[in-house]
C-alpha cells in the first residue's frame, strides 16, 4: 500500500523479528525453528507460535519459552 505502518503494525513487526532472532539462536537451525514456529503447539492451545504473536501477551509467552529452551529450562 506504500503507507507508513501504524503503531500497532510496527509493534508487531518488531515483536516478530525479536522472536525470530531468539528462536533461530535457541534452535540452532533456522529450518527447525521455522517448522516449529508455524506448527500448532499444545502448549498454546493448538495455536502456532506465529499465531501467538498477534498479541503482546502471546508474544511474551513465546519469548519466555524460547529463552527457557536456550537456557536449558524447557524440554
Amino acid at each position: 500500500r506504500r503507507e507508513r505502518l501504524s503503531s500497532e503494525e510496527s509493534d508487531r513487526v518488531v515483536r516478530i523479528l525479536r522472536v525470530v532472532s531468539l528462536g533461530e539462536t535457541a534452535f540452532g537451525d533456522p529450518g527447525r525453528f521455522w517448522n516449529w514456529f508455524r506448527a500448532p503447539q499444545r502448549r498454546f492451545d493448538t495455536r502456532s507460535p506465529l499465531e501467538m504473536l498477534r498479541t503482546e501477551a502471546g508474544g511474551r509467552l513465546v519469548e519466555n519459552l524460547l529463552i527457557g529452551l536456550e537456557e536449558g529450562f524447557v524440554a
